[in-house]
């Protein structure tokens, strides 16, 4: 979560020179820089190692159960619930290798379209959605990607969907959503190892499926 807004800088930067706005492209890289410098410096200097480790471990975990390819391994038995849906699933390594370049390819194909959209209003949405596509395809999942995804579920709606009906379909498709993600982690229904799966895949399905409505729709808008 803490460095993802970097791809919605990368996917606006891209748009800006495609449109052969270069000076802007500059100031817009220059001042997430800056920012970033700001937050991050102080922290730095106070315990480096503490600041890095969250990216040090994190980078080296394998496939668990909450993420979308734990649903996808399961019915191979690829991957289990081992000691918690947190933890390592024990998915092989051709699992991950391929679910990382899986994900690279969704987001570059997202930043590719942010480059090539037609408005403004168009890139920023992909941008945004840029974001969600990175945290859904990710080998480990956490409830607090979820608020990341809320938030640019709803900057990409705001700038695209027009109709009171289709941003009624939106509310209730993320609060649908939100609601399913619950139930996977931290709150237990009834029969919870075979309620939370149902859930996490209530979840994935209602989350893609928004993502990429959002993102079509994004990559059509001509005005």
């Amino acid at each position: 979560v803490k460095w993802t807004p970097a791809l919605a800088v990368v996917a606006l930067v891209a748009w800006l020179l495609t449109t052969r706005r270069v000076r802007e492209a500059a100031a817009h890289a220059a001042a997430f820089a800056a920012t970033l410098t700001l937050v991050y410096a102080p922290f730095l200097v106070w315990s480096p190692s503490e600041v890095l480790a969250a990216y040090e471990r994190q980078s080296g975990r394998s496939i668990t159960p909450e993420s979308v390819w734990y649903l996808l391994l399961r019915p191979f038995d690829l991957a289990h619930v081992r000691t918690h849906i947190s933890f390592a699933a024990g998915a092989p390594r051709w699992a991950n290798v391929a679910a990382g370049l899986l994900q690279a390819a969704v987001v570059l194909a997202l930043v590719a379209a942010a480059a090539r959209a037609r408005t403004q209003r168009a890139a920023v949405a992909l941008a945004a959605l840029a974001l969600v596509a990175f945290l859904l395809t990710n080998r480990i999942f956490s409830p607090q990607f979820v608020l990341v995804a809320f938030a640019a579920w709803a900057v990409a709606a705001a700038l695209v969907v027009r109709t009171r009906r289709e941003q009624l379909w939106v509310g209730a498709t993320m609060a649908t959503a939100g609601l399913a993600n619950e139930f996977v982690y931290p709150f237990a229904l009834p029969r919870y190892d075979v309620t939370w799966v149902l859930c996490s895949l209530t979840f994935f399905a209602l989350a893609l499926a928004l993502t990429a409505s959002l993102a079509l729709r994004a990559a059509r808008t001509s005005e």
